[in-house]
């Protein structure tokens, strides 16, 4: 049975977590929204190759997942307060190589099938520059996703929010700095 400080502790991280969600998600909600309306209004028709290369990176992450969202939610927290740190940071280790190794399996092929593929989804002659650029966002949201899962497990929902805001933030300005260059 748990002592009543470590329960004290632990309802006190509960409540913070419940805080920072409830204060800084409609935040990331709204520079969400903006990021989709600032893609359909200023790339117009052209925001179809946009969709294109959402589906095909939802895809890719879909498949190097594996369920492991929901372990590290699951395991974490048991795991922290019955094995310490030290065994919560050999986990996440052995979580985020199993990610990695996953989706490497799977953007290996295809990057090299890169041409066919942005060939048979019509994607034009920036298709494969396209393809290979939803391979290194793939990357990169595979490692802020389990940054945010374990950040959450460990109810640290104010530094997870942050990176969803920064994922958030950077996205605006990606559209916004390929708008003003002229990618539409």
């Amino acid at each position: 049975m748990a002592e009543p400080a470590a329960d004290n502790v632990l309802l006190k991280r509960v409540s913070r977590a419940m805080f920072w969600n409830a204060s800084m998600l409609p935040v990331i909600t709204i520079v969400n929204l903006a990021a989709s309306v600032m893609i359909r209004r200023g790339f117009g028709l052209q925001s179809g190759l946009y969709d294109v290369a959402l589906g095909v990176l939802n895809t890719l992450l879909a498949h190097s997942e594996i369920g492991l969202p929901s372990s590290v939610n699951q395991f974490v927290p048991g795991l922290e307060r019955t094995a310490g740190r030290l065994e919560v940071e050999a986990f996440l280790g052995r979580v985020v190589r199993l990610r990695m190794g996953l989706l490497l399996v799977a953007l290996v092929p295809f990057n090299i099938f890169a041409p066919q593929l942005a060939a048979r989804l019509h994607l034009g002659t920036t298709g494969v520059w396209l393809l290979r650029v939803v391979s290194v966002l793939a990357v990169l949201r595979a490692v802020a996703d389990l940054a945010i899962e374990a950040l959450q497990a460990l109810l640290a929902h104010f530094l997870a929010n942050i990176v969803q805001l920064a994922q958030a933030v950077a996205l605006v300005g990606a559209v916004a700095w390929t708008l003003v260059g002229g990618g539409t």
